[in-house]
Order: C-alpha cells, then sequence, then structure tokens
C-alpha cells in the first residue's frame, strides 16, 4: 500500500482504517440473529468436504455447491437439523478452483467460498 501527499496539505498526523477478510476454515453465522450457524471444513478442500450445521430449531437446510459462473455442481441431501449435524459432500470429481456453498433456511442463508486444491 502507497500513500502520497502534496505539499500543499499539512497537518499532525495521520489516519488509517482498513477491512480485512479471511480465507480459510470459518464459520459463518446467518439469519437474524444469527440463529443459523454452517462451518465448512477443511478448506482448502481435497476429496471431502465436511460441513457442520446449527440450529435452536428444527429446521429444513437446503444447500448447493456452485462454481463460479452460478451452476450449481452438487446438491447434497440434507435433512431437518435439530441442535447440529454434519452433511459430507464428495468433491473428488470437482476440478481445482473456487467454488460457493450456498445455504438457506428458514433461520437464515448464507454464501461460504470453498477452494479445492489437490
Amino acid at each position: 500500500m502507497l500513500f502520497y501527499t502534496n505539499d500543499e496539505v499539512q497537518g499532525e498526523g495521520w489516519e488509517i482504517s482498513y477491512t480485512s477478510t479471511t480465507t480459510g476454515i470459518g464459520e459463518t453465522e446467518a439469519g437474524v440473529n444469527g440463529k443459523l450457524k454452517v462451518r465448512c471444513y477443511p478448506n482448502p478442500a481435497k476429496d471431502w468436504l465436511r460441513v457442520e450445521i446449527g440450529s435452536d430449531k428444527n429446521v429444513e437446510v437446503e444447500m448447493h455447491l456452485m462454481s463460479t459462473d452460478g451452476r450449481v455442481v452438487i446438491t447434497p441431501e440434507v435433512k431437518s437439523v435439530m441442535g447440529s449435524g454434519v452433511v459430507f459432500i464428495d468433491i473428488s470429481s470437482l476440478c481445482n478452483g473456487m467454488y460457493f456453498l450456498k445455504y438457506s433456511s428458514s433461520e437464515g442463508s448464507g454464501i461460504s467460498k470453498i477452494l479445492v486444491n489437490r
């Protein structure tokens, strides 16, 4: 990051702020008050992706793994979740690259970035 100034603006000190994002293992809270929790790992993944889902209520969760061009490449079967549940997704047939896991339920929705790297 480079900063430039001109000689016309003079002042005491300076201030900087920035926002960063994390790539890798992460937990995403979705929905009102973060009632649906989804955690995907390992990330980057090789052959299998583990998706942990948590909710305070009994909810139906719908998931789609999508390519960067928006095509649905895998739709894992997910049953109702009460408390916590785990879904294993076989990604061994996918090419290396970035994918998006889109999930939704009555408790919230969200998208997690997934990297496949062998």
